[in-house]
């Protein structure tokens, strides 16, 4: 560590030319320094080239020209009070010339250009639509895909799906007193239906009707609707008849 240099006020060189200087004059190195205070050489060289903005936020940049300085043996106190000033000065500055530009850029503008062109984009723009043969046969081209995948859907789903089969009458596990019943229901249109091995032929919208002959005691109905892939559904009826 080097002796405190003090550091008058009335110095309106920047701090980086100051920090710069004194490096200089006692020969070190930006990697010495980075080695003894632990700041990246990156950060070091925007300090001395006054490049505030491409380091993190002023809390930081204070702590790094601290120990900057402290290494080089200047007053750091009285480095971080000639630091703000000169950043506050900087901000004056930009603060003008941002003003300034605001100004400027409000004189160029024309209130009739304006108001015209925003008469022009608010004006509604009509956009014909030409079908030309391309463009038909696109469209049927797509009409015709989305049929296929439809089609194609409807099968695998067939084929993995159990086929729809519903009885309306009798009711499950039930005693009656007469010796027939009806046997009501409806599936899909396209399977094979039997009731205790027999085929029995849906109408148009897939119901079925049947009358029943029953034997005294338990009767047991099995009712199958087999598709065409072989999947099946199955409905069981277990009816009592006895005698009055």
């Amino acid at each position: 560590m080097f002796k405190t240099k003090q550091i008058s006020h009335k110095n309106s060189r920047r701090i980086g030319e100051i920090l710069k200087q004194t490096r200089e004059e006692k020969n070190i190195s930006l990697e010495e320094v980075g080695e003894a205070t632990k700041i990246q050489r990156g950060y070091l060289k925007d300090i001395e080239n006054g490049e505030y903005q491409n380091l993190p936020p002023d809390v930081y940049i204070c702590g790094f020209i601290k120990q900057y300085a402290s290494f080089l043996g200047l007053d750091a106190g009285k480095i971080i009070l000639l630091y703000k000033r000169e950043r506050c000065i900087q901000k004056n500055l930009e603060d003008k010339r941002a003003k300034f530009r605001i100004k400027t850029d409000s004189k160029k503008f024309n209130p009739k250009r304006s108001k015209r062109n925003s008469l022009m984009d608010s004006s509604p723009k009509r956009k014909l639509f030409i079908v030309t043969p391309k463009i038909l046969t696109l469209l049927l081209g797509i009409f015709a895909l989305a049929g296929i995948t439809f089609y194609l859907w409807h099968q695998i789903n067939s084929f993995n799906s159990v086929p729809y089969l519903y009885i309306s009458e009798p009711a499950e596990d039930q005693m009656v007193s007469q010796d027939r019943i009806y046997l009501k229901g409806q599936a899909e249109k396209d399977v094979e239906l039997k009731i205790n091995g027999e085929i029995v032929y849906l109408d148009f919208l897939g119901n079925f009707e049947i009358e029943i002959n029953l034997q005294e005691g338990l009767n047991v109905i099995t009712i199958e609707a087999e598709n065409h892939f072989g999947r099946k559904a199955e409905a069981v009826r277990r009816i009592i008849y006895e005698k009055n």
